[in-house]
């Protein structure tokens, strides 16, 4: 077993790392999904530089897409960074003859339209 940081959720891409939530999720904490091994910690920042820092780990999420950074520290030293992308799908409002939400890839009411069936639906 190797020591550093394992993302036990989170696809990952070289320096990059992405998921997706539910828009019910308004925070991601970071405590649930990194897994620690060795003498490694790690610091979440707002910002590229890591000045502004999470202190609890536990970003706030917006519907949309949320950035932040995850630095790997050893011996206090930053050894890895990693762009992190958390989706938080929207919900969407789609008006036909009366209002219907709509969840991101899904539909909250089972209401089924197809493009090929009603093209006007689409314009």
């Amino acid at each position: 077993m190797h020591e550093g940081i394992v993302f036990k959720t989170l696809t990952v891409n070289g320096n990059t790392a992405y998921t997706k939530l539910p828009n019910t999720h308004t925070a991601f904490s970071f405590k649930d999904e990194i897994e620690v091994r060795g003498s490694y910690k790690y610091v979440v920042s707002k910002d590229v530089y890591g000045t502004q820092t999470y202190l609890e780990k536990t970003i706030p999420l917006e519907a949309g897409d949320n950035i932040c950074y995850l630095f790997v520290m050893k011996d206090e030293e930053i050894v890895n960074k990693y762009t992190i992308t958390i989706r938080r799908k929207p919900i969407y409002n789609v008006t036909f003859n009366d209002v219907q939400e709509f969840l991101e890839n899904s539909f909250k009411n089972s209401c089924k339209l197809y493009k090929d069936e009603h093209p006007s639906a689409w314009k």
